[in-house]
């Protein structure tokens, strides 16, 4: 079997039946399966789940056992060659798998590979990917904005991709909303690492695979819309800053307690300056809503350090 795709769902039943829709379309002429992870959710999801019959495989969980776990579960049942891993809120563009199942077969030192993320309006979701978090300089230039002033420079490179490639580029991690990886290559991993429940899980594959010596590649090419870039700001940020606070728990699981004192220090610094720049816009604008900002971003900073 060419490939298995793997959705992971908790609640996303507002999004399923786009998503598996493209995901057959995108499978055409490929010798697939499909296997949805289902970890108790609360909506209607299982009942849709339940009248897709033969075409997918349904695994369902009594308790939400995180992203993570449920993945390592549906691995441990599928068949494929290269395995999709993605969230029910992805919809994939119908040449999308091909192209990324071409690119592994070309070459034999990539492990993992990533699709180009799209905002539901088209435009670029910068966390689909991007220089190692556990990288201080990268983390540097993205607290201070570095990749943003220098951003066609790729040595200011940040922690998140900012504007799309034209062409394969190798990078430090991908998303997990959608990635593929060798089924070969996730297995001598022994998978994800478990204890990172949601967000990180993906980072921590990827630092461990290029440990093994396995290369990782974003392939803008290869095209994806993920739903969650049309959440509120509020939501987004809190994203951002859980991610923070499991870099915090990657710095401890693969690097020295010295350089987790820098990039507390840097993030630490970086959130400084955010509430600064903020401070000042509601001195001059006097607004609610920026005050309201400025505690939310105090929140994220208390996340992301602790």
């Amino acid at each position: 079997m060419d490939l298995s795709i793997i959705v992971i769902n908790w609640n996303g039943e507002r999004y399923l039946k786009n998503c598996l829709s493209k995901v057959f379309q995108a499978c055409r002429e490929i010798l697939y399966e499909v296997i949805v992870v289902d970890n108790a959710s609360e909506d209607t999801s299982l009942s849709y789940l339940r009248t897709q019959g033969g075409k997918i495989k349904l695994i369902e969980n009594s308790e939400n056992i995180g992203f993570g776990k449920a993945a390592n579960q549906a691995v441990a049942k599928a068949k494929g060659k290269y395995i999709v891993i993605m969230n029910p809120d992805v919809e994939v563009d119908k040449e999308s798998f091909r192209l990324m199942i071409s690119f592994l077969e070309s070459n034999p030192q990539i492990g993992i590979v990533g699709p180009c993320i799209l905002n539901p309006d088209g435009s670029l979701q910068r966390l689909g990917g991007g220089a190692s978090p556990l990288s201080l300089w990268a983390s540097f230039c993205h607290y201070f904005f570095l990749f943003a002033i220098f951003k066609n420079i790729s040595f200011f490179r940040g922690i998140y991709i900012s504007r799309l490639p034209n062409k394969p580029q190798s990078v430090g991690w991908v998303s997990g909303a959608c990635f593929m990886i060798r089924r070969e290559t996730f297995l001598r991993l022994d998978g994800f690492d478990e204890d990172f429940f949601m967000y990180s899980e993906d980072v921590d594959l990827c630092v461990r695979a290029k440990k093994r010596g396995w290369q990782i590649y974003y392939l803008p090419q290869a095209k994806v819309v993920h739903y969650i870039g049309g959440s509120t700001r509020q939501a987004w940020d809190k994203i951002i800053a859980r991610q923070g606070n499991n870099t915090v728990r990657l710095f401890r699981k693969h690097r020295s307690d010295k350089a987790l004192f820098f990039y507390r220090l840097i993030v630490s610094m970086g959130f400084f300056l955010r509430i600064a720049i903020v401070f000042l816009k509601y001195v001059i604008q006097q607004k609610q809503e920026t005050k309201e900002r400025i505690k939310f971003l105090n929140n994220c900073y208390q996340m992301a350090v602790r």
